[in-house]
């Protein structure tokens, strides 16, 4: 019997730190909280889940982008 998609989780997570301009190795981890800033970008826009752009052909040709 399958299971609906992401109803099911592994026990660990990889982690991995982005400072002074580098990613540091990632480590396995306990899946735990997630700390957050309340001023973190994805809580604000969701932008980091999903950023779509659709362009079309106007009939004289250009194309028109919109986000």
């Amino acid at each position: 019997m399958s299971s609906a998609f992401g109803t099911q989780f592994t026990d660990t997570f990889a982690v991995a730190y982005f400072r002074n301009g580098e990613w540091s190795a990632p480590q396995m981890q306990p899946v735990a909280p997630l700390p957050m800033h309340p001023a973190a970008h994805v809580l604000h826009y969701a932008s980091s889940c999903f950023e779509g752009l659709k362009a079309y052909r106007r009939e004289e040709g250009n194309p028109v982008v919109f986000r």
